[in-house]
């Protein structure tokens, strides 16, 4: 985890180059996280489950948070898919199923409260000269939000549901659609939403001033770079800085779609994982409220951390980046927390009300984030068009590291280069990610790198 002298979070090649996370976390997991994780095909495929799994089930977390810097939060993270189309993003709606018992149970109780309402409705009309009040219409309660919904109706359904909500959609411009448009642009309340702060609105029907005081909303998203460049416009919006942004590159292979076992159905395996998580979630729901924490040490690791993440994004990206990396330090311990709150379908719920994070838990939150880190570096280049610091003195230490590599090199090379350097894993990646993006560098195999030319 050392910056100088550690790993780089087991940045290894993937497709294009992209750094994967599961093969350094995978024995770390939760047994329910294991079990996700083990119907992926490829390790960037591991990696869009669980990252699709630890979002999805931010949502249907009751009864656990934190304190953040002075503030409590609670589980709910924000989570976009960057695939070009056909790279294989359809896996990520498998992750919808394991919420989907929750939206049926709260559906369900909308229909029975529904039943009741329409009986006091009949027996109100039936001695209505007795002039007494109607009954109340019952809410319409449900955990997924539609994207394409108004922003109201979004507003009114966290509302209904307890201040919780889900954003499931894998086609990334249909949120943007919504964005584009007076009535359903709720970016805005997302932004607020990320950090539970207020909401209010109006609903004219009943001239109702209505206030979330603590929305919590998770939101799973996949789509092209074109749809997520729709959706949040530019690096420097808000949005940006909020989502984990993981980018899947296509690969050039055709996948055998007959192989493995033909009487396996995904779907099938997934709802039943969705069943147990339900089993494990009604029992939190009854739960007391249990406050998730760091022990000093991991508090203390994890301040170190970011404060070196900060200092080398600013140095090589400039102020435009730097929001991300902080707003990476909420997201981790948010993963930590669903970690943790899923040990507990392991090991119980504590007794005294606090949910210690495990050294295991919170190694595999920080090695997510560092692959993480270099995913939202890479998305940044791509829609800046350039590295923002390309200039001289320490923003150029990429190049300079660049330029102490042979002409070609191999991954394990620019590797060992960098430890005699004194130049960490996780940035020696980065190093090698600006060259490709700026055309010092060429990746013409897996894994394999040869210059290009040197000097901008």
């Amino acid at each position: 985890m050392d910056r100088n002298t550690g790993s780089a979070a087991g940045a290894k090649d993937g497709f294009e180059g992209m750094p994967v996370f599961i093969d350094r976390v995978r024995d770390s997991l939760p047994d329910f996280m294991k079990r996700i994780v083990s119907f992926a095909d490829t390790p960037q495929e591991a990696d869009v489950l669980c990252l699709g799994a630890l979002v999805t089930l931010s949502a249907c977390i009751p009864n656990v948070s934190g304190l953040y810097d002075g503030v409590t939060v609670w589980p709910n993270m924000y989570f976009f898919l960057s695939a070009r189309a056909g790279s294989g993003k359809g896996r990520l709606g498998l992750c919808r199923l394991l919420a989907e018992p929750i939206h049926k149970q709260l559906f369900a109780q909308y229909r029975k409260d529904q039943v009741k309402y329409r009986k006091k409705m009949a027996e109100y009309n039936a001695r209505k000269a007795e002039q007494a009040e109607p009954p109340t219409p019952p809410v319409r309660r449900m955990l997924f939000i539609p994207a394409n919904s108004s922003a109201t109706s979004v507003y009114q359904i966290l509302s209904d549901n307890g201040e919780r909500g889900l954003i499931f959609e894998t086609e990334g411009d249909t949120l943007a659609y919504s964005f584009s448009s007076d009535f359903g642009n709720f970016s805005d309340g997302l932004r607020k939403a990320f950090h539970h702060e207020p909401i209010s609105y109006h609903r004219r029907k009943d001239d109702e001033h209505v206030d979330i005081a603590s929305p919590k909303l998770s939101a799973v998203l996949s789509g092209t770079p074109g749809q997520l460049q729709a959706l949040v416009r530019d690096a420097e919006n808000g949005l940006f800085s909020r989502f984990i942004l993981y980018k899947l590159e296509t690969r050039l292979t055709w996948k055998d779609v007959f192989a493995g076992n033909a009487s396996t159905c995904l779907n099938d395996r997934f709802a039943e994982l969705g069943q147990q998580y339900f089993r494990f979630y009604s029992g939190l729901c009854r739960a007391q409220q249990l406050r998730f924490m760091f022990t000093p040490s991991q508090a203390a690791r994890f301040n170190l951390h970011f404060e070196a993440a900060q200092s080398e994004i600013s140095m090589l990206y400039g102020d435009g980046m730097v929001a991300t990396v902080r707003r990476l330090g909420l997201i981790t311990f948010r993963i930590a927390m669903v970690l943790s709150s899923l040990r507990m379908m392991e090991s119980g719920l504590p007794e005294n009300g606090e949910l210690v994070c495990s050294d295991k838990d919170f190694n595999t939150a920080m090695e997510i984030e560092q692959v993480l880190e270099l995913h939202a570096t890479s998305v940044f280049e791509s829609m800046c068009g350039k590295v923002a610091s390309v200039g001289s003195g320490q923003s150029n230490a990429w190049l300079r590291f660049v330029e102490g590599l042979p002409d070609e090199f191999t991954r394990a090379g620019y590797a060992a280069a960098a430890r005699t350097m004194g130049v960490s894993d996780r940035t020696a990646q980065r190093y090698i990610n600006i060259g490709v993006e700026t055309g010092v560098l060429e990746r013409y195999a897996q894994g394999m790198y040869r210059r290009v030319r040197i000097g901008m």
